[in-house]
């Protein structure tokens, strides 16, 4: 994706950042200083993304859920490092919606995070 931003200046907006689907993954290691550096190398067509909560995510050969205090951890260092960064984010939400409000909430960065294109949905709009 770095490449091909690169190469095609101007044509891609590129987001970095760790899904729900593997956020179980990033949370052992520093995933917020694995996406850094690409966010600053592409700084001015870049955003964190996607990340979120998904309640129904599970893992295709076993069948088991994916823990989804993983997934907040991962959404909570993800959302405060596009907001230290000012950038815009990309949210995959499924069957989430009031834990993501919820969190929203609690997160004092909330109001740092650029808008994105499209209109927040009306609670989120309250929530903040």
């Amino acid at each position: 994706v770095a490449f091909l931003s690169r190469t095609v200046k101007n044509l891609l907006i590129c987001g970095y950042g760790i899904h729900p689907w593997y956020a179980a993954r990033g949370t052992e290691r520093d995933f917020t200083r694995q996406i850094r550096p690409f966010l600053e190398a592409d700084h001015l067509s870049s955003f964190v993304g996607e990340i979120g909560l998904d309640k129904l995510a599970k893992n295709r050969e076993t069948g088991e859920r994916y823990d989804f205090g993983h997934q907040m951890e991962a959404f909570r260092k993800q959302f405060d490092l596009a907001a230290e960064m000012k950038k815009a984010i990309s949210i995959h939400l499924v069957k989430a919606q009031q834990p993501f409000i919820d969190l929203l909430q609690s997160l004092k960065s909330a109001k740092e995070v650029p808008p994105a294109m499209s209109k927040p949905m009306s609670p989120l709009e309250r929530s903040l």
